[in-house]
C-alpha cells in the first residue's frame, strides 16, 4: 500500500499531454504548430505515425518558409525557452548519444567518444532551412520509405543514415546535451545523487526540454503497431563498441582545437 501511495502515477489521457505541450510552447514564448492526424489512432497507426515524422518536418519547413524547425514529440515540455537554437549557420541539432556521459549509469566508469559515430533520439530534433538540411530530410524520407525499414526505429534509421552517408563531414550539427531531452524517469535520481547532490532546485534549474512520462519500450511499441524487431538492417554495426580501458587524451584528436586554443589545452 505505501509503495502505491508513494510510487504511483495515473496515467495521463493524450488529449491533455498535448494540452500541456502547446501550454509549455505558449509560456516559453515558443511558437508551436501542431497537426493531429486521424489515421495514426487506427491500428498499427503508431509505426505509420513514426514512418511520416520526416515528412511531417519537411512540411513544416515549407510552411515556415525559411525559418528553422524544432520538432518535439507530444509527450515533451518546454521548460525555458531554448536559446541554443537560435544560434546561426547551424543545420540540425539533436541529442548525441555518446556526446554526455551523464547519460549512463556508467558515467563514471565507461566514458567514450567516438568524433566519427553518431546516435541520435527522435524526440527532440532542430533542422534549419539550408540546403544541407533540407539533403538530410530528403535522405531519411526516402530510408522510411524502403520496406527494409517498415516497422524500425525512426531514430535509429537516422542514425543509421548519418554513419552510412558520412553525413558528419557535410553538415553543421550541434550535438545536444541532456538538458534537450531530459528523460525524467531515468536521469532524475542519478543526476540528484551523482552530478547536483541531492539539490534538486538547482538540478530543475538546467532542464530545457523533458520528457516526463513512461518510455516507449520496445514491447509497447510493437503491441501499437511497430515491428517486433525495431533494429534496421546493419545497425549493430553501429552498436559494436566498447568502453575506454584507458586515458583518452582529446589533444591527440583534436590537434587544430589545441594549436588554435593553446590555454584552455592545459586545463
Amino acid at each position: 500500500e505505501l509503495i502505491n501511495l508513494l510510487e504511483y502515477l495515473p496515467p495521463i489521457k493524450f488529449e491533455d499531454m498535448i494540452s500541456n505541450w502547446e501550454k509549455s510552447c505558449r509560456e516559453n514564448n515558443c511558437n508551436y504548430l501542431a497537426v493531429e492526424y486521424p489515421e495514426f489512432t487506427q491500428e498499427g497507426g503508431y509505426q505509420l505515425a513514426i514512418n511520416a515524422k520526416p515528412k511531417f518536418i519537411e512540411k513544416a519547413l515549407k510552411i515556415c518558409s525559411g525559418r528553422s524547425v524544432l520538432y518535439i514529440d507530444g509527450d515533451m515540455n518546454i521548460r525555458k525557452y531554448p536559446a541554443i537554437f537560435d544560434i546561426k549557420n547551424v543545420d540540425f541539432m539533436a541529442r548525441g548519444w555518446w556526446i554526455d556521459p551523464r547519460s549512463s549509469w556508467k558515467m563514471e566508469e565507461s566514458i567514450m567518444y567516438d568524433p566519427y559515430n553518431f546516435e541520435t533520439s527522435g524526440g527532440t530534433m532542430f533542422f534549419s532551412s539550408s540546403e544541407e538540411s533540407k539533403k538530410l530530410i530528403n535522405l531519411w524520407i526516402s530510408a522510411a520509405e524502403n520496406p527494409i525499414n517498415d516497422g524500425k526505429a525512426d531514430d535509429r534509421v537516422l542514425s543509421l543514415i548519418f554513419n552510412t552517408k558520412g553525413v558528419l563531414t557535410w553538415i553543421r550539427i550541434i550535438q545536444l546535451p541532456v538538458e534537450y531531452l531530459w528523460l525524467t524517469l531515468d536521469y532524475d535520481q542519478r543526476m540528484l545523487e551523482y552530478v547536483y547532490d541531492y539539490n534538486f532546485a538547482n538540478m530543475d534549474s538546467t532542464i530545457f526540454i523533458d520528457h516526463p512520462e513512461c518510455l516507449t519500450s520496445e514491447d509497447t511499441a510493437s503491441g501499437a503497431g511497430a515491428s517486433s524487431n525495431r533494429q534496421p538492417k546493419f545497425y549493430d554495426f553501429l552498436e559494436d563498441v566498447y568502453p575506454c580501458v584507458e586515458t583518452s587524451h582529446e589533444y591527440i584528436m583534436f590537434k587544430e582545437l589545441v594549436e588554435s586554443y593553446p590555454q584552455s589545452a592545459k586545463l
